[in-house]
């Protein structure tokens, strides 16, 4: 049973919020209670956790890096022979049109994967950042930034991270660092990554620009119609 707490709203919050995500595309099993705390594992479980792994991930992000100019010039030299190349001697041209629109895709994978792989003012691998995704996914839900960082405080202390490790979620301004000014620039920043993205696909997918009173519209509905979430 989620407790009557701050942090136990905030994950009610996220656990409704989640499982009418996943109901909405018909996938009931990943909107049951066991697997959407199975996510908030997975969400905050710390990753990287050796040297060799992160030179692992740091060489495919630079070979991400390298590639994409390579894709965009191919797109564009389709693009300037309409889909077609014509061998020199004449003969019939090879049709290129399915080839270029999986470049294109793959362009724009890459340019969405790079704003995330290269944020600016990107720090080490620590518990703040572990933990962001889950953080922001929490407030998204209409939690105040306090009780989501409460929350994920609790998931990250499950992992097996100590009270001092911790401290960047307290609010104690005599600490080294300024806890409250990082988490509010780390938060701040990952949202504009966010919404670049977002905007990103929008364009390439041809969708038409947010309507803010549609979306409210359909989340109160899906808050005053929340799906079932049996409790323990």
């Amino acid at each position: 049973m989620v407790p009557r707490t701050p942090e136990g709203e905030a994950l009610r919050c996220w656990l409704t919020e989640r499982a009418a995500y996943y109901s909405s595309f018909g996938e009931t099993e990943r909107a049951q209670r066991d697997s959407l705390l199975d996510e908030v594992y997975r969400l905050t479980r710390p990753k990287l956790a050796s040297e060799d792994e992160r030179k692992k991930h740091e060489s495919a992000a630079r070979k991400l890096r390298e590639l994409l100019p390579m894709v965009d010039s191919t797109v564009k030299a389709l693009k300037v022979c309409g889909s077609e190349v014509f061998p020199k001697d004449g003969t019939p041209p090879i049709t290129m049109s399915e080839l270029l629109l999986h470049l294109e895709e793959s362009a724009f994978i890459i340019k969405g994967s790079l704003l995330y792989l290269d944020r600016p003012h990107m720090r080490s691998a620590d518990v703040l950042s572990y933990s962001l995704t889950f953080v922001t996914m929490v407030m998204n839900c209409g939690v105040v930034e306090a009780d989501a960082l409460g929350l994920a405080r609790l998931a990250m202390k499950a992992h097996g991270f100590t009270d001092d490790e911790l401290g960047v979620f307290s609010d104690d301004s005599r600490k080294v660092g300024t806890p409250r000014k990082r988490r509010k620039d780390v938060i701040s920043h990952y949202f504009d990554v966010v919404e670049s993205y977002l905007e990103q696909y929008r364009k390439h997918n041809n969708i038409p620009e947010f309507n803010p009173a549609q979306y409210r519209q359909k989340k109160d509905h899906v808050r005053k119609n929340p799906p079932h979430i049996p409790r323990d």
